[in-house]
């Protein structure tokens, strides 16, 4: 048999047995009926936790990533820069090749 305590402050049943098993003195509960209490006490404590955990998780991930770009953010917009003044750069450059030759300026 196992022991169960009960203490002054109001408790939640589901079942009659339940109710039953935490009102008995410790040395007349049945192990059927602490297995039952534990298991119905088990699932309302998992239920409120699946309740509050899919927020949570998406508000502690959402937060993680918000913070990670927000320093990445600098160094990106640096990558982006040098590649974009390169490719300007580049691209003038070949222009002015293409139009070196001409005495007239415009393309033939």
């Amino acid at each position: 048999m196992l022991l169960v305590q009960h203490d002054e402050s109001p408790l939640a049943f589901h079942s009659t047995s339940e109710e039953q098993a935490a009102l008995m003195p410790a040395a007349m509960v049945s192990h059927a009926d602490a297995f039952e209490f534990e298991e119905g006490l088990v699932q309302r404590v998992l239920e409120r936790i699946d309740l509050n955990l899919e927020a949570r998780l998406t508000d502690t991930v959402s937060a993680a990533v918000q913070q990670q770009l927000d320093a990445m953010l600098p160094r990106l917009r640096s990558e982006i820069e040098s590649v974009l003044r390169e490719l300007v750069v580049d691209a003038l450059a070949r222009e002015l090749a293409e139009n070196t030759g001409s005495t007239t300026g415009q393309r033939t």
